[in-house]
């Protein structure tokens, strides 16, 4: 299966008649240099995608959509409940899944995932940059082919766990490349609104998997949930060489530039293609969108291959880099996992004693926010809908806390409702876009990989420390993450910056202002 540039030939010609200008307005310098002046006149306006956009985005989220599953996949009593998993013997109906196994060996099973994410968001720097976005997803899907079959077939809980490991690997992968590879293919205007894509599917993923909880808490359900990664890694695998473009992004910085314009063509048109460039391309002194003779290319291009791992931690986006990473471990430290970890008790306080009925009820409205949320960041912007969602969540706390203390289960319902939605149209979709967003291509993948590692750390530290935490602070257990919501808010309000309708170059141009003035 060939992973070149999956265009024509005739594509590709199509392309590089974009490099055959006829009158080209060169200036010759009395040392004989060479100087580009302006081919095209500046447009601002919107660019306007083809199919082929749609089609290569929601591929990619069949990515997102793995991980999602994977993090509901076994959020069941039914399989997993300290009580009767325990008990001497063991019901028949109750702790289904590898029946008698202990606590410890079911922290081992949940968070296998969790450090199998780690490792995925750290090792999927290198082959995305070396090999290309679309082709190291390619190989992703093996690794969630893979992990479903180990888990499918296991005979033991230690199988299953390390099934759970393979598919935490791919998860990491998908959280490492999927948001970058969205944005570099994805207009300026659209770039918010398709960056959310990765958490409608995550929770799409989530919402399905608690559906299916009806009728797969069986003996054997849990087998045909594993199956499922199978055939996510599977559809992706023959769908993606045939409609998902390669990153035309990466494509230039390889200086690979008539195949990055056929990419670019089959995205946006060829009329196109000389306004895309403006916004892919760094920005260059007095030109805001050029075109290059063909034997211009190599030297004329600016635009910078991938650099080493090191080069994130360099003054110049050292400022992006702790912006990314405070984003990051927010997602997770803004008590979200506490709120689902609470809402079957509540819920079930409130009368509704069937825990999937609880579930399924979080994870709708944890799902259904992000679907309107497009719409709405285009009048309120990134920053605002982070700030917004921050200050919504402390209310949440806040009330959330007065209502277990006292009672208040109506109250607290709402609240919980309300809680999650917030979730949903800040930290949750905005993580992928925001983090991709900050960086120019040539360390992206790299501080991607840095900033998702960190957002799989802040997972497992509160996966594992919150349930003790709860034991000990019982009904003021969200007390701490007042603390960290309301920092979160002050650090944002301070640090991030507005990013929606703005090219990544001109992210960039910011945070130089930023830097100079304070020389």
């Amino acid at each position: 299966m060939a992973f070149g540039t999956s265009s024509s030939k005739n594509v590709q010609a199509e392309g590089s008649e974009y490099l055959k200008l006829e009158s080209p307005v060169v200036a010759t310098h009395a040392e004989s240099t060479l100087e580009v002046q302006y081919l095209t006149a500046p447009d601002d306006s919107p660019s306007k995608p083809t199919y082929v956009l749609y089609v290569s985005v929601a591929l990619s989220l069949l990515q997102a959509f793995q991980y999602g599953w994977a993090t509901g996949q076994v959020n069941l009593k039914t399989y997993n409940n300290k009580h009767t998993c325990s008990a001497h013997p063991i019901k028949e109906g109750t702790c289904v899944m590898f029946p008698g196994h202990t606590t410890t060996q079911w922290t081992f099973l949940v968070n296998a995932w969790v450090v199998g994410g780690m490792f995925g968001s750290l090792l999927s720097a290198k082959p995305s940059d070396r090999f290309g976005r679309r082709r190291t997803l390619w190989f992703n899907g093996i690794i969630m082919i893979v992990s479903g079959v180990v888990e499918m077939t296991a005979q033991n809980i230690w199988q299953f766990t390390a099934g759970r490991f393979i598919a935490g690997i791919a998860s990491g992968f998908a959280t490492g490349i999927t948001g970058g590879y969205i944005a570099e293919i994805s207009p300026p205007h659209l770039r918010s609104t398709f960056g959310t894509g990765f958490h409608l599917a995550l929770t799409a993923g989530v919402l399905i998997v608690a559906c299916t909880f009806f009728f797969l808490d069986t003996s054997n359900g849990w087998r045909y949930g594993a199956a499922v990664q199978l055939a996510i890694g599977g559809v992706f695998m023959v769908l993606a060489p045939l409609y998902m473009v390669e990153s035309p992004a990466w494509l230039l910085g390889k200086g690979k530039q008539v195949e990055a314009e056929s990419e670019i063509v089959r995205l946006y048109g060829r009329e196109q293609v000389a306004k895309v460039l403006g916004w892919m391309q760094p920005a260059r002194k007095n030109m805001s969108t050029a075109l290059f003779m063909s034997k211009d290319i190599e030297a004329a291009t600016t635009t910078e291959p991938s650099q080493g791992f090191g080069v994130i931690f360099d003054p110049q986006y050292r400022r992006q880099l702790v912006i990314a990473i405070a984003v990051s471990a927010f997602h997770q430290v803004s008590g979200i996992n506490a709120v689902i970890f609470y809402s079957s008790s509540i819920f079930s306080t409130a009368g509704i004693k069937d825990p999937r009925v609880g579930t399924l009820i979080v994870d709708i409205v944890n799902c259904l926010p992000t679907l309107f949320f497009g719409f709405v960041a285009r009048f309120f912007g990134t920053r605002t809908m982070l700030l917004g969602g921050a200050f919504a969540m402390l209310v949440c706390a806040v009330v959330m806390t007065f209502t277990l203390v006292y009672g208040a289960n109506g109250v607290s319902v709402a609240f919980t409702a309300i809680y999650v939605g917030a979730f949903g149209v800040s930290f949750g979709p905005l993580v992928w876009s925001v983090t991709a967003e900050l960086f120019p291509l040539s360390v992206r993948a790299n501080a991607v990989s840095l900033c998702m590692a960190v957002m799989w750390i802040a997972k497992l530290i509160v996966g594992v420390g919150y349930p003790y935490m709860n034991e000990e602070m019982g009904n003021y257990s969200f007390v701490p993450f007042m603390g960290t919501l309301a920092f979160a808010f002050v650090f944002m309000f301070v640090f991030v910056p507005e990013t929606t309708n703005k090219t990544i170059d001109e992210i960039q141009a910011e945070f130089k202002a930023l830097r100079d003035r304070k020389k």
